[in-house]
């Protein structure tokens, strides 16, 4: 069986029928609709890695999410997802995590041209990528220094270049 249609399996098998009443145009799509929404939005909307896991062709998978039905049913699943609170530090380390070869310019981008067409290419975000890496990067604790200001006449020159070295003098 397909991964992809287990997971569509498990997305309306789990979806409560009061909720399933908002699902209208989920509810209308094909099985393989249904894999192609559930492919999209677990891939971070990338139309390409999406076909890639259906074993598609792009211009398939492209021609699928032209279709307004599918666009719909991407926004309702949407929908739905945005009410479940599973954001956790855990999980967006790993979406960051997911998303930064993307950032560095090693996996294509998803772009709009100025007439509406859609395109994938390859570019370098710098800000982007900085910001993952400040987020994701363990925290250095730098050691505070406190100096009694009224002692600082009284230091030597080479106890002040001992404090800027090593935060603290070892002999007075």
């Amino acid at each position: 069986m397909n991964p992809a249609q287990t997971s569509v399996e498990n997305i309306q098998d789990s979806a409560p029928v009061a909720e399933q009443e908002t699902l209208t145009a989920w509810l209308s799509l094909s099985i393989s609709e249904k894999a192609f929404v559930t492919a999209y939005i677990e891939t971070s909307y990338s139309l390409a890695e999406a076909a890639g896991e259906l074993c598609i062709p792009r211009s398939a998978a492209n021609k699928l999410l032209q279709n307004p039905i599918v666009r719909q049913a991407v926004a309702e699943v949407q929908s739905q997802l945005s009410d479940i609170d599973f954001l956790n530090e855990k999980y967006v380390r790993a979406q960051l995590l997911k998303l930064y070869p993307k950032f560095i310019g090693e996996e294509d981008v998803p772009f709009i041209t100025n007439t509406g067409e859609q395109g994938e290419g390859r570019k370098f975000f710098p800000e982007a990528a900085l910001k993952v890496l400040e987020y994701i990067a363990p925290k250095k604790v730098t050691p505070a220094i406190t100096i009694n200001m009224g002692n600082v006449q009284r230091l030597s020159d080479k106890q002040l270049e001992e404090i800027a070295f090593r935060g603290r003098v070892i002999d007075v």
